[in-house]
């Protein structure tokens, strides 16, 4: 994994973030939009009294020790990453090759394999608890930016990112998103061609937009987890710490954990983990003959 560097500055001092994947392809007249901002004809939305952003920064530092809490990873340790960006200290990646490409995931970790995982802190109403595709249409864009500019960052590859999410004030999930090379690599062109029109000054043509489909996994298999060591550790311990909250909250996480994005379901001899309807990760313990 290379090491930080110093921020390189972009011809006219305009940099393109993650977070506009979304505007320019999911807002209505969002390409417009976003090039009257850039360009200096329009002023960007004022989101400092907007509660629903103030709610998600005031609760970010919550939702990452809970994250930790509930799931029992740490992040790494990477404060050399993070730089001053419009008055803030934030975690930041720059692409190599398009220094106008800056990114701010919130934070990231490694994995038991050794990979990076991106992981962003968001904090929605109750009701999407149970239509959590929404949340994946919203934030998949920014995620998968996120992932095509870290990899390139870092010099290794990054192909998962996770939304730790808070619904309301009483429920929690982990959402993975994992990393689309086609789809990271049709908003790189997309990215591009919006920022020639930005620094020539020249207003995009709505027949330009190209049309970006984001691919979504559907859980469809049931694995049998007889021979996943971990998995059969982590039953075990389910079942031992059922009655202590804490302990039990942290093991019934990570069992819920090792669904992948197209898991229905995963067994063993002792515990089940599967979707049900809405898409919400159950553990149960299988009754023994």
């Amino acid at each position: 994994m290379r090491q930080p560097s110093d921020r390189v500055a972009s011809k006219n001092n305009i940099y393109l973030g993650a977070s506009l994947a979304y505007k320019l392809i999911n807002m209505k007249n969002g390409l417009m939009e976003a090039w009257l901002e850039y360009t200096g004809r329009k002023e960007p939305e004022d989101l400092s009294t907007k509660l629903n952003v103030l709610m998600g920064s005031h609760t970010e530092s919550l939702n990452q020790r809970y994250y930790e809490m509930m799931t029992g990873y740490e992040f790494a340790d990477n404060d050399a990453w993070r730089k001053t960006w419009r008055d803030k200290s934030e975690l930041e990646t720059q692409h190599p090759d398009y220094p106008w490409l800056l990114t701010h995931p919130d934070q990231w970790r490694i994995s038991e394999a050794g990979a990076i995982v991106l992981v962003d802190f968001k904090h929605t109403n109750e009701r999407k608890w149970s239509n959590k595709e929404e949340l994946i249409d919203t934030y998949s864009a920014q995620m998968q930016m996120q992932m095509l500019v870290a990899q390139a960052s870092f010099g290794v590859p990054v192909t998962q990112s996770e939304l730790s999410v808070f619904f309301g004030n009483n429920k929690w999930d982990v959402i993975p998103i994992p990393a689309e090379p086609d789809t990271q690599q049709s908003l790189l062109s997309l990215y591009r061609g919006f920022y020639q029109h930005v620094i020539n000054d020249e207003p995009p043509d709505a027949d330009w937009q190209p049309k970006i489909n984001i691919p979504k996994v559907v859980p469809h298999q049931t694995r049998q987890m007889h021979q996943d060591n971990e998995f059969c550790e982590l039953a075990a311990q389910w079942v031992r710490y059922k009655d202590s909250y804490k302990a039990f909250s942290t093991i019934d996480a990570q069992l819920k954990g090792k669904l992948k994005d197209d898991d229905k379901e995963i067994f063993n001899d002792t515990v089940r983990v599967y979707r049900t309807g809405g898409g919400q990760r159950r553990v149960k313990l299988l009754e023994n003959d």
